[in-house]
Parts: structure tokens; C-alpha cells; sequence
């Protein structure tokens, strides 16, 4: 019985060969990524391209800068990030959202996404009864909603009851 087991563990002389040729070459792969390493001259690169492209960059940073200032553009409060980012995306005007169409939702500033979801829900037979629906709309951000909230005028509806004691002129 140990002689069939033995057997599966004895190597003739070609397997033993073959077995230390395998081992040398396992050896020098390994080898020879470290000897390359050390005896690899780095190449000097030319960086004035490069160093010139940075200065040039931060001259139009300057540039900018002083002309931002001088027009007077809104700068972006980063206390507030989403509202200064709403503010300047936005072109609010006075607006009652249950007789706006497509053009003035997208002429009001907001994304091609964002009309599409409050049309649907318009078409939907969804009303605006108070300002505080539109901020309700999917898609419609808090500091989006604020800068449009003191824009929105939504009248109230006038219940039959006053109509009826309305004198007439």
C-alpha cells in the first residue's frame, strides 16, 4: 500500500529537472523588477511648459476676479451654498403657478426635468392652493422653493356665499 502512495511522490530525473528549471526561473522573474529598479537612470522632464500654463492660469484668476468685482455679480455665499447656487440659476418674476405653461416654468429658470414634473402633475388635474404646494413638488429644491415663494401668487378662491352679498354697481 505504501508503495502506491510512494509513488505518487517519487520524481524521475526529467520531473526533478524540470522542477529546478521551473525554481530558477520563478527566481528571476522575481529578480529582475528589483535589479531594473536600481539601475534605472529617471529622466528628466521639462516642466517650463507646464510651470508657464499655471502662471498663465492664475493671471485669468486675477483677471477675472477684479472684473467680477467690478460688475458688481453675485458672489456666492458658502454659508449658503444651495440658495446663492438658486439665486443666480433663477429668474424669478410674479407668477401664479395653476396658469403657467411650459416656456414661463422654464423661462422662471428651472430645468427641462423639473417643468416636466410639474406639468404632469398639472395634467394631472393637480392645483397649486397655497404657496406652499410648489415647494412640495418633487424635483423643486427648499432653496429654490425660497427664492420663488415670495413671488408666487396663488388668489384665493371667492366662496359663492360672498358672491351672493357683493352689491351690485
Amino acid at each position: 500500500m505504501f508503495k502506491h502512495i510512494r509513488d505518487y511522490f517519487d520524481f524521475n530525473r526529467a520531473e526533478r529537472n524540470s522542477i529546478v528549471i521551473l525554481g530558477l526561473l520563478l527566481i528571476l522573474l522575481f529578480l529582475v523588477p528589483a535589479f531594473l529598479k536600481y539601475h534605472r537612470k529617471p529622466a528628466k522632464q521639462d516642466i517650463s511648459d507646464f510651470t508657464a500654463e499655471i502662471n498663465a492660469f492664475e493671471k485669468s484668476l486675477k483677471d477675472n476676479e477684479s472684473t467680477a468685482s467690478k460688475d458688481g455679480e453675485k458672489q456666492i455665499d458658502f454659508e449658503r451654498v444651495d440658495h446663492s447656487i438658486a439665486e443666480q440659476e433663477l429668474n424669478p418674476f410674479p407668477f401664479n403657478p395653476n396658469e403657467m405653461t411650459t416656456e414661463t416654468w422654464k423661462k422662471l429658470g428651472l430645468k427641462d426635468w423639473q417643468v416636466k414634473i410639474i406639468t404632469n402633475y398639472t395634467s394631472k388635474g393637480g392645483k397649486f392652493y397655497k404657496k406652499e404646494d410648489v415647494g412640495k413638488i418633487y424635483g423643486i429644491t427648499k432653496a429654490q422653493y425660497e427664492v420663488l415663494a415670495p413671488y408666487i401668487d396663488i388668489p384665493e378662491k371667492v366662496k359663492a356665499s360672498d358672491e351672493a352679498n357683493i352689491p351690485a354697481l
